[in-house]
C-alpha cells in the first residue's frame, strides 16, 4: 500500500501551530484529524497511542524546557 502522507510530523505540527495561533487544544485536535485522514503517518505505534495522545505527546515534546523547541524551527 502506498504511503499517502503529505507532511512530516513536525512540519505539520508547526503549520497547525501557526494556523491556530498556538492554541493547544485546536492544534492537537487538528493534528489528530490530519493523522486519521492520512496526511501524516507514524512509522510505528508500539505504545498504541491514539492520534489525540500522540498529538499531546508532540505538544509536550515541543515545549520541553530542557532543550530548544523544534516548534519554531
Amino acid at each position: 500500500m502506498a504511503n499517502i502522507a503529505k507532511f512530516k510530523q513536525r512540519e505539520l505540527f508547526r503549520k497547525l501551530f501557526i494556523e491556530h495561533n498556538g492554541d493547544e487544544g485546536l492544534v492537537c485536535a487538528a493534528y489528530a484529524d490530519a493523522e486519521r485522514a492520512g496526511l501524516v503517518v507514524r512509522r510505528r505505534n508500539k505504545n498504541r497511542f491514539t492520534p489525540e495522545m500522540y498529538a499531546a505527546a508532540l505538544w509536550n515534546d515541543a515545549h520541553r524546557s530542557d532543550k530548544e523547541s523544534w516548534l519554531h524551527g
